[in-house]
């Protein structure tokens, strides 16, 4: 019976007809291949997060559609239901594709490559629509060596004892952020 309930219900049926319900974000290199941990911390930082599905259907966004607004009071079991158990479409007006471009193309410079460049396209079906960042990572940058001071004075003295600690190792991408707790220590 449950399942009738569900199947009936439409996971278009509260999106304005202007607008469309947010399928998610896909992340593509437009040149070779990302690394596996790049692609994956790309797509962390993709907004917004497209609506929870559980073997390919949208179970909260159905609850959501199926109960009707409250008219009195917003106490009560179905209202409990509709906004704690349900959840809101997640629609196309709220994707904000350029911040989400500037925010990747950020997270690839402070992964060490050098003038990357983020375009999304969107891609609009009948009722829903979805992004893909197509990325050109640009040169990525390899910390090749780093130096320390060999004479004799007391700075050079305790730079060198802070030379073992360092996050910043031959051979590995040049993170930013690494290079900022690095100072910082």
């Amino acid at each position: 019976m449950a399942v009738g309930m569900f199947s009936a219900c439409s996971i278009t049926k509260n999106v304005p007809p202007d607008d469309k319900l947010f399928k998610g974000s896909t992340v593509s290199a437009a040149s070779g291949k990302l690394d596996k941990s790049i692609k994956n911390g790309l797509l962390k930082l993709t907004k917004p997060k497209p609506n929870s599905s559980f073997l390919g259907m949208k179970f909260r966004l159905m609850l959501f559609n199926a109960i009707k607004e409250p008219k009195k009071t917003k106490k009560g079991f179905f209202t409990r239901m509709k906004y704690k158990w349900g959840e809101p479409p997640v629609l196309l007006s709220t994707v904000m594709p350029k911040t989400t471009e500037a925010r990747l193309s950020d997270y690839l410079f402070n992964n060490g490559f050098l003038r990357p460049v983020v375009k999304g396209t969107i891609t609009i079906s009948k009722s829903t629509a979805s992004i893909n960042y197509m990325t050109d990572p640009g040169i990525q940058v390899y910390d090749q060596e780093s130096y320390f001071p060999t004479d004799s004075s007391n700075i050079a003295a305790i730079i060198n004892k802070s030379a073992e600690k360092t996050l910043l190792k031959a051979g590995e991408n040049l993170d930013i952020n690494a290079f900022s707790r690095n100072v910082q220590e």
